[in-house]
């Protein structure tokens, strides 16, 4: 399990913010099989520390992951579970996003205010499956879970799976 080798070889301050520091693995793990279509790539929105990035790279053939704040030690982390080559960084939003870059599913875990819920899920949801962080009621001092939640709550169209605190959105066939 990532959480557990994160927090013996690195401590628990490497998970940060991380979608596998407050749930079970096994979840995230559910959800990226549920909506991963089994190839291409997977373009992540908030790399943070890069843990759930680790995650996404054992399911996808190439993972894209934007982030605005550059937290260094996701080299650390990518270079010990063996995922660097498969990693393309971009410091940035969803406006790093390049015309050329392809992928079959995204994540969302990024600014988690509704506005920028909706502008990314705007950015990818080309790709036709989405997974999002946070969709709960809560708010926390790091986290609007009741802003994620009303933002994918919006999403007029499109099936939505949910296993808090994740939901999955899927285009309409």
């Amino acid at each position: 399990m990532i959480t557990a080798e994160v927090v013996n070889t690195f401590g628990k301050e490497y998970l940060g913010r991380s979608a596998l520091n407050d749930v079970d693995e096994g979840t995230f793990r559910r959800m990226v099989t549920r909506g991963y279509p089994g190839h291409g790539a997977i373009v992540e929105v908030g790399t943070c520390g890069g843990v759930g990035t680790v995650l996404l790279a054992q399911y996808a053939e190439h993972v894209l992951t934007l982030d605005p704040q550059d937290w260094p030690h996701k080299w650390d982390v990518w270079d010990y579970f063996g995922v660097v080559d498969k990693i393309d960084y971009r410091q940035g939003g969803v406006e790093r996003l390049r015309v050329t870059d392809a992928y079959t599913m995204a994540f969302v875990d990024g600014d988690h205010s509704r506005d920028a819920i909706i502008r990314d899920f705007e950015a990818v949801r080309h790709c036709g499956v989405v997974l999002f962080h946070d969709y709960s009621d809560a708010k926390t001092s790091t986290c609007n879970g009741a802003e994620v939640r009303a933002a994918v709550d919006a999403i007029e169209d499109g099936t939505l799976h949910v296993e808090r605190p994740f939901a999955l959105w899927t285009a309409d066939k």
